[in-house]
């Protein structure tokens, strides 16, 4: 497919990525799809997500784009009104339809705030080392906001540069700590001024289904709508100043 793609782009000199399969990250097991009022073919069969599939793919992935730059929130306005959605918690209530919270959903498995006993770890140097010698939920997310205090000193790109093992099997958290530590390096990157590290685009460090950083239904739609988009497209809903450090 994408050989094909990239002929159709030469031959009508369309821009580099005019086709790809970046959606496939927000494909629903619920996949509710259409061909109403579509073109169809004798070998292939184009079909669409019905409206409210659309708005709770739009809602996790909520781009926001640079000045120039496309962006979900006008999309997102079009279909709020087309469903005749007035609240953000009628929003969340169609995407949790779509994308269930995971079994394991609580807001301490990785607390991105916290006191911690420095008498106990060394801080970690770098987002590689948090992973690394941490083996529980709760002593992984204090690594966390150890590591946020010491980059926010040393404001180091190379922190982040390594990449951390993967923690699912250890964790067995369905890859949330994975997520996070790509999110954070990502923000943190951003925040410096720098290109994220290559790590932070496998594939293992996206969540299939959303995870909130609270279980209770009023404060998720207020995460939905402020996770910052480093983690929002990694499918991790958290407060906007989740990374603060007071």
């Amino acid at each position: 497919m994408r050989e094909a793609a990239e002929a159709v782009r030469q031959q009508l000199e369309l821009p580099e990525g005019w086709l790809n399969d970046a959606a496939k990250g927000f494909v629903s097991e619920r996949h509710e799809v259409t061909d109403y009022d579509l073109p169809q073919f004798q070998h292939l069969r184009v079909v669409a997500p019905v409206p409210e599939y659309l708005l709770a793919m739009k809602c996790l992935a909520s781009r926001i784009g640079s000045p120039g730059e496309a962006d979900d929130k006008a999309n997102i306005r079009f279909l709020l009104r087309q469903l005749g959605l007035r609240s953000p918690e009628a929003a969340l209530e169609i995407a949790m339809e779509y994308y269930p919270p995971a079994r394991h959903s609580d807001s301490r498995e990785v607390p991105a705030r916290g006191n911690f006993d420095r008498g106990t770890m060394k801080r970690p140097a770098s987002l590689a080392e948090v992973a690394a010698h941490h083996s529980s939920r709760k002593v992984f997310g204090y690594a966390v906001v150890e590591f946020l205090d010491q980059f926010n000193i040393k404001q180091d790109a190379a922190m982040l540069a390594q990449e951390p093992p993967l923690l699912i099997t250890k964790l067995h958290d369905e890859g949330v700590a994975d997520a996070y530590l790509a999110a954070v390096a990502v923000q943190m990157s951003c925040t410096i001024g720098r290109v994220p590290p290559a790590w932070t685009r496998d594939a293992a460090r996206f969540l299939r289904r959303p995870w909130f950083a609270s279980a209770g239904p009023s404060l998720r739609a207020t995460l939905l709508l402020e996770s910052p988009a480093a983690f929002r497209e990694r499918n991790l809903f958290v407060s906007e100043n989740a990374l603060d450090r007071a």
